[in-house]
């Protein structure tokens, strides 16, 4: 894409969200999305972990924006809430939530049995309480309503502009209105340079008619500024019938294997430049015939697009289901036929005889090579087949910056994200935490309420920020991101309160990512280790690390998927896991020539349980074992073929310790630091 950014892809290390299609991750509709409430200004302590209230946040409640409530917990509360952090209610009429309903008839049914059995109310501070928390379930409910109103109507912005939702508000903005019209006229111009459709009367219409929409975004620099305007005409695949297309799936390159060619690039001192292949899903002819309705703003360029006509598709348009897999078959076709072929590995990875490798990323085309010289031949001849534009050295890609150092080395961080995420959650001021998430707080429990719609909501979608985060620069937060993540079919609110909590951590930590050393031979190496019954409905969880010359290439933290019955069992499942990763990398690095980075030897997994290592190395039918499932079993066969071998590492060495549990801020401290983030 023009912006070199794109959603948070999924990796094989993560379940909590399914990965985006390609087809449709340009469209944007996180419009009318909800901010958590401000946060204090008062220092949280890390080193003495952190309590439930703490954790929910000063300032969270609604409550405290109300005199009744401020009545109620004023013995036991300190501090106020800033006047400038108070939220305006709506004027609105507002209709009570089914729940406060509820209440009040069980208040009214309760006080006509007392009255019913006689009963005097002689306890009048009992009695004031219960009418302050009636008149304070009342005005709780009036906030909460008033609050989603607001967010519901409020606008998207982005560097202080606010991003239209249609194309009339676009074009009727009165201070970029336009800016927004070049944006739309020139996708309109693009896509009918591409011959992307032929105008025909609505009866000649063969089959389904969908609609389309447009959607609206500007483009950042590096610093923070807006690049340009831009809009995109996307077609409502959702609208299509099963006849309409055959095949849907494109790969894109995995993440880990985009660290690896940068661990490779700082090695062997290579250099990488991104091509932006422009509307690339405009350029692709159908396999199938598609109809779609007029799109607004047509009518300026071709007087035909009027009342009774619509449009032939012709080529692929942004938001068709096949869109994404027509690009990617004809790119690859291309490439093909210029000399590069895909590795098995990874299919969105191409190499040719003299060492270029080129990386896909739907519309983002990375070229890694030894000199400008090389890598330009190829940019000539990908703008023949596609007009392109040439972003140069890779400064951005999928919201990672890269950072190309004197020293040989290369830097990924994702600092600018960091901020807009702390921004867009409303604690772009909050208080810094160091550490992600305390070894204190006890997850599973159930003494905090289950959050509201909205808050759930909110919650979700601030796991899936963090999750990019995670799978993209950040292991250090790996492991609070993924027990999280265990509770997103039914968060209460303490969850919501850790997951603060990590944006805290992330505040402290903007600049923290990976460093791939010029200088670092130490080859492929992998720690591996577990957390006994530690994670929901008593699984253990599983984590390791995978890296090469010191610098992380692959990390996981997840639940693992059958329960354990011993830590020896849990340990030996986390092991075989790591194993089936050190095979993929060294297939990767032997199909791009660079097997010589692990060797002739077999690769060495450190494990802190030797019990676990035992076991895989004796693969005794014992009893007690001979129960786990067999797929685990396989580090046996890849231990036997040379391919892996075990070495025990005390456990205050273990690396991957910190991503199956929680640690304090000293230990947290050291992992970072080993893993050369800061």
């Amino acid at each position: 894409m023009e912006d070199n950014q794109r959603d948070a892809p999924n990796t094989h290390s993560e379940e909590a969200e399914s990965p985006p299609q390609p087809s449709t991750r340009e469209v944007d509709d996180s419009m009318n999305e909800e901010r958590l409430q401000p946060e204090s200004t008062t220092e949280v302590d890390d080193s003495q972990g952190v309590n439930e209230s703490s954790l929910e946040g000063e300032n969270d409640s609604p409550e405290n924006r109300d005199g009744l409530v401020n009545e109620l917990e004023s013995s036991n509360r300190e501090g106020s809430v800033n006047k400038h952090q108070t939220e305006r209610r709506s004027a609105r009429t507002h209709q009570p939530s089914n729940a406060l309903i509820e209440s009040r008839e069980s208040e009214e049914i309760y006080s006509r049995k007392r009255k019913a059995e006689g009963e005097q109310d002689d306890d009048r501070p009992a009695q004031r309480m219960r009418a302050q928390l009636a008149r304070l379930a009342i005005a709780t409910e009036l906030l909460i309503g008033d609050r989603e109103y607001e967010v519901a109507h409020k606008a998207r912005e982005k560097a202080g502009i606010r991003i239209p939702k249609s194309y009339s508000e676009a074009i009727n903005d009165p201070i970029y209105g336009a800016k927004w019209k070049e944006a739309i006229h020139k996708e309109l111009s693009t896509l009918m340079s591409f011959g992307t459709w032929k105008v025909i009367p609505r009866k000649q219409a063969d089959g389904n008619i969908s609609t389309c929409r447009w959607v609206f975004d500007v483009k950042l620099g590096l610093d923070g500024r807006i690049d340009r305007f831009k809009a995109r005409l996307v077609a409502r695949g959702n609208e299509q019938s099963d006849d309409d297309f055959d095949e849907t799936f494109a790969p894109v390159f995995r993440l880990d294997s985009l660290r690896i060619l940068c661990a490779i690039a700082a090695r062997y001192g290579l250099i990488a430049h991104v091509m932006d292949a422009l509307s690339a899903f405009a350029g692709s002819r159908l396999d199938k015939p598609n109809c779609m309705e007029i799109p607004e703003g047509l009518q300026d360029f071709d007087p035909d697009a009027k009342e009774g006509m619509v449009l032939k598709l012709l080529m692929s348009l942004y938001g068709l289901r096949q869109s994404a897999y027509l690009w990617h078959r004809k790119i690859s076709r291309f490439l093909k036929s210029i000399g590069f072929d895909p590795i098995t590995a990874d299919p969105s990875i191409f190499i040719n005889k003299r060492g270029l490798i080129i990386a896909l990323y739907v519309d983002d085309i990375v070229i890694f090579g030894r000199g400008e010289g090389e890598i330009d031949a190829v940019k000539r001849k990908l703008k023949e087949f596609h007009p392109m534009t040439d972003g140069g050295l890779v400064k951005k890609l999928l919201g990672i910056r890269f950072m190309w150092r004197r020293d040989g080395s290369i830097r990924l961080d994702q600092e600018s994200y960091a901020r807009q995420i702390l921004e867009e959650f409303g604690m772009g001021d909050c208080n810094p935490a160091y550490v992600p998430i305390s070894p204190s707080v006890k997850l599973n429990s159930e003494d905090t309420p289950q959050l509201g719609r909205s808050e759930h909501k909110l919650f979700r979608r601030l796991i899936g920020r963090l999750i990019f985060m995670v799978v993209a620069t950040r292991p250090d937060i790996a492991f609070a991101v993924n027990q999280l993540s265990q509770y997103l079919a039914e968060p209460r609110r303490i969850h919501l309160g850790a997951a603060k909590h990590i944006l805290r951590y992330v505040k402290s930590t903007m600049a923290h990512g990976l460093t791939f050393s010029a200088k670092g031979r130490e080859g492929l190496t992998v720690y591996a280790d577990s957390a006994y019954a530690n994670s929901a409905k008593s699984r253990s969880t599983t984590g390791f690390i995978l890296m090469i010359d010191d610098a992380p290439i692959t990390w996981t933290s997840r639940k693992q998927s059958v329960t354990a019955q011993s830590t020896t069992e849990a340990e030996y499942m986390a092991v075989s896991e790591a194993a089936k990763q050190v095979i993929w990398t060294r297939h990767f690095l032997y199909a791009i020539g660079k097997a010589s980075i692990y060797g002739s030897t077999p690769t060495t997994i450190y494990e802190d349980n030797r019990g676990a290592i035992n076991l895989a190395d004796n693969p005794i039918d014992h009893p007690k074992t001979k129960h786990i499932a067999v797929r685990y079993h396989a580090i046996r066969d890849h231990i036997g073929n040379g391919e892996v071998r075990l070495e025990h590492l005390p456990t205050d060495q273990m690396i991957a310790d910190a991503l199956t549990k929680a640690s304090h801020r000293d230990a947290h401290k050291r992992f970072i630091k080993r893993l050369s983030m800061i």
